[in-house]
């Protein structure tokens, strides 16, 4: 027959344990609590006696550090991180047993440093926001990651609402989601931030309910910045887009050209069959002249679909510049001042020399056209080295060293509705019979055939910024090869009979 233990045992095995052990009461207050606890938590006993738990444990843990009134008798197990007497916490793992006496007693074992600064280290350092929410939907913690998502220090989150955060068009969505969370179901969602600076953040939300003895005691999420990849789609889209269009322009020149062929010829057999018909002879003329023209249109659809056949040489571009100044100062006329800033020993590109000029002068011409009132046009020169992530942001791109040219107006800029359609071919926003809207078409096509690509940002009223990418040629690897073709006057001579033709189709 078992002996049962005298209170006095078991109130010295209380007092001697090595671990952590206290009694509260069903609502939390503590009545008695071991040396180790004290030794641990460096509290005195009258320091902590008569108080409640939830007053010594973190604020993001309280929900859930207690077994509280309900339920049964079986020990329940939580992790919490528990207040010492300098302020700090530490991390407990408890065990509590509700006795019949309408008391519960708690063991406790401590949990090393190492583990939870391991933890900690993880979530202050995640590059994605994490957070987490009690279950009204209060920020209970947040990293530095979360703050910067949205423009919020980490301290200012906790203690917000998700509804503060969420912007007004999504926030019933965001409820559901919530709602969905505490029901003990992991979610992930597509959801819209609002800024602190009041710019919309598109976000993607993983959210998983806290589960502690078959209760959510609390929603744990990660947020990912969304917006840069919607921006790669769209770029991705208008890449793709403009492939298409350019196939489709490709394979409407070619016919075009067939027949204007075929108009060209019998122009020239009608011609010759005439005599001394000066009024018939003006007709024919007048039918040669709108196919030769005609002609022109053909090649500058092939220019823009890639299709034309280009005559790549050396090219210095500072010197390209500098030898179309005169003429591009001539086409913007006295109103416009031109600025350059051409930075030395930017090296060579591979390029057409006339198409390239043409780039030059149809970008410059678009740039008057955007400064009725007068201005200044600035254009530079720079190398630049794209690595890899860089390239990721631009669909087109590719790593490597590039020379850029920029060629920047005051005028008056574009939406952005405009500035994605820009470079489509007959797209324009000038008036009838100013232009096709094949300039920038053409400009596209060349720099692309020529393994570059381009850029443009706008604001309405600020003006415009094209920024143009060829790949910088190693001079030593291609040695004398260079001669003497950097975009001399010869160059600037082909340019300069271009000048109509461009503008004509800007």
């Amino acid at each position: 027959m078992e002996t049962p233990a005298r209170p006095d045992a078991l109130a010295t095995l209380f007092e001697l344990a090595p671990d952590p052990l206290c009694i509260a009461e069903i609502d939390g207050t503590l009545r008695r609590v071991n040396p180790a606890f004290l030794g641990l938590l460096g509290w005195d006993d009258t320091d902590v006696t008569g108080k409640r738990v939830t007053e010594l444990v973190h604020a993001d843990d309280r929900p859930f550090c207690f077994p509280g009134p309900g339920g049964h008798k079986e020990v329940v197990g939580t992790r919490s991180r528990w207040q010492c007497g300098d302020g700090s916490f530490r991390w407990l793992e408890w065990r509590w047993s509700k006795g019949g006496d309408g008391l519960v007693c708690g063991a406790a074992r401590a949990v090393t440093d190492a583990r939870d600064d391991r933890y900690r280290s993880l979530f202050e350092n995640h590059p994605e926001a994490v957070f987490s929410l009690d279950l009204e939907g209060c920020f209970t913690s947040a990293n530095s990651a979360c703050g910067d998502l949205c423009g919020y220090d980490p301290a200012d989150v906790i203690g917000r609402t998700f509804d503060h955060l969420v912007a007004r068009d999504r926030l019933g969505a965001a409820r559901v989601q919530f709602s969905h969370v505490l029901e003990g179901h992991a979610s992930t969602f597509q959801i819209t931030l609002r800024h602190r600076t009041g710019r919309n953040v598109e976000v993607s939300i993983t959210k998983i309910p806290v589960i502690v003895a078959g209760k959510v005691t609390e929603v744990f999420g990660i947020a990912r910045d969304m917006t840069t990849q919607r921006a790669l789609e769209e770029q991705l889209r208008h890449a793709q887009k403009m492939e298409a269009v350019g196939q489709l322009a490709a394979g409407v020149a070619h016919d075009f050209n067939n027949v204007i062929s075929v108009i060209r010829g019998c122009t020239e057999f009608l011609e010759a069959s005439l005599s001394g018909n000066e009024d018939v002879r003006a007709d024919v003329e007048a039918i040669r002249d709108a196919a030769n023209r005609a002609a022109t249109l053909t090649q500058h659809l092939l220019a823009f679909s890639r299709r034309q056949v280009l005559q790549p040489t050396l090219l210095d571009v500072n010197g390209v510049i500098e030898d179309l100044q005169p003429m591009m100062r001539r086409m913007l006329g006295d109103a416009i001042d031109v600025e350059t800033s051409l930075a030395p020993d930017i090296g060579f590109v591979s390029a057409d020399s006339g198409q390239f000029e043409q780039v030059i002068v149809n970008m410059v011409l678009n740039a008057r056209d955007a400064m009725p009132n007068g201005g200044t046009l600035h254009i530079s020169t720079s190398t630049r080295t794209i690595d890899a992530q860089c390239a990721r942001s631009i669909p087109e791109a590719a790593p490597g060293t590039y020379v850029c040219m920029t060629i920047a107006d005051c005028g008056h800029g574009m939406d952005e509705i405009t500035r994605l359609r820009i470079f489509e071919p007959f797209f324009t926003t000038k008036g009838s019979g100013r232009g096709t809207g094949l300039g920038l078409a053409i400009t596209y096509g060349t720099i692309r055939q020529s393994h570059g690509y381009i850029t443009v940002s706008s604001r309405i009223g600020k003006g415009t910024t094209f920024e143009v990418y060829l790949p910088a040629v190693d001079i030593r690897a291609v040695g004398e090869r260079v001669g003497h073709q950097t975009g001399g006057c010869a160059g600037a001579a082909s340019a300069r009979s271009a000048t109509h033709t461009m503008s004509e189709y800007a």
